[in-house]
């Protein structure tokens, strides 16, 4: 079992062997049914120490409005999921 505190978020690249900026993370919150033997509902949102710098490779994310129900939309994500 691992130690969360030691995790941190890297930004800036999508690269195992690539160097971005780390960032601690101050607290998360993982989908209530998400189970560690599926994919299903494997999401979760973080929040880090400290704040993010934007640059060139590193742009926020625009959430919908909460009451904008959007189906059957493509988008991307990034994720390395257990590196070890």
């Amino acid at each position: 079992k691992s130690n969360w505190t030691d995790a941190y978020v890297v930004a800036g690249t999508n690269r195992l062997n690539e160097t971005g900026e780390s960032y601690k993370i101050f607290f998360f919150v993982i989908h209530p049914s998400y189970v560690s033997n599926g994919n299903l509902h494997d999401i979760a949102l973080i929040r880090v120490k400290d704040p993010i710098r934007f640059n060139d490779k590193v742009q926020p994310i625009f959430l919908p409005f909460r009451d904008i129900a959007r189906y059957n939309v493509m988008a991307d994500f990034a994720g390395w999921g257990s590196t070890q």
